[in-house]
């Protein structure tokens, strides 16, 4: 629990300190730029902005704090991604948890201890390891030895033209003929073993670089609109 904990507020400062750093550049070259109440409309739209960024980051499956933390937000029921409207009720209800400062430390208080704070509950949301995978139980496929298939085919050759008992109708195997048939068959190589859990390892390593590459995509056009808008505001003045 402490170490979720510990990554999960890692993810906060990283990204309330990327938010800040970026609104406080945008806020300052706005204001610097422009006068009056166009100038605070500007900057608190390239804020809101940036906050709408946020939360698509959150419903793709991570931020860029959670990628250096190595979390994701994830469905409690399904393992799955959370709706971006779940993402939206999350954070205003942390927002207004953060006004009274307990619900900042709300994560600590969870009976279930998992870490879940009252944000994560309101939506069923839980925050866990970008490593977890969610899939069918693990296990491993067992092959086919050799030492059986080699009886078997040694038994049918053995079995071949011998004559049968009166009782059972067994018949009578003759150990050399064993030995020969064994000698010729040999014994078959045992394929190897294909586990789920290799196969689950190495798609979740293909998830985890597509969410990568696409919280970078968003992020950077989040950056090239906010230039945008920068640039249609020193046009105007």
């Amino acid at each position: 629990m402490h170490t979720m904990i510990g990554r999960r507020s890692l993810a906060y400062v990283i990204d309330l300190g990327l938010i800040a750093i970026i609104s406080a550049l945008v806020w300052w070259l706005v204001a610097s730029l422009s006068d009056g109440s166009a100038g605070w409309f500007a900057g608190i739209a390239s804020v809101a902005l940036l906050l709408l960024v946020y939360c698509i980051l959150q419903s793709r499956g991570g931020t860029p704090g959670m990628l250096v933390a190595k979390v994701r937000l994830a469905s409690e029921e399904t393992g799955d991604r959370l709706a971006f409207w779940r993402v939206v009720v999350r954070n205003i209800v942390w927002a207004a948890g953060c006004a009274i400062v307990i619900g900042g430390f709300s994560v600590f208080f969870d009976s279930l201890g998992r870490g879940r704070g009252w944000h994560d509950k309101s939506v069923g949301a839980v925050v866990v390891s970008r490593t977890a995978f969610s899939g069918p139980a693990t296990g491993s496929i067992k092959p086919v030895t050799g030492p059986t298939a080699t009886a078997s085919k040694a038994t049918m050759v053995a079995g071949k033209d011998q004559p049968r008992t009166k009782s059972g109708g067994v018949p009578l195997v003759d150990t050399a003929t064993l030995r020969i048939a064994s000698q010729t068959t040999g014994p078959t190589k045992e394929p190897r073993a294909i586990t789920r859990t290799s196969l689950s390892a190495m798609e979740a390593q293909r998830a985890s670089r597509r969410k990568t590459m696409n919280v970078l995509a968003v992020f950077g056009g989040a950056v090239v609109i906010v230039a945008v808008v920068i640039a249609l505001i020193v046009i105007n003045l």
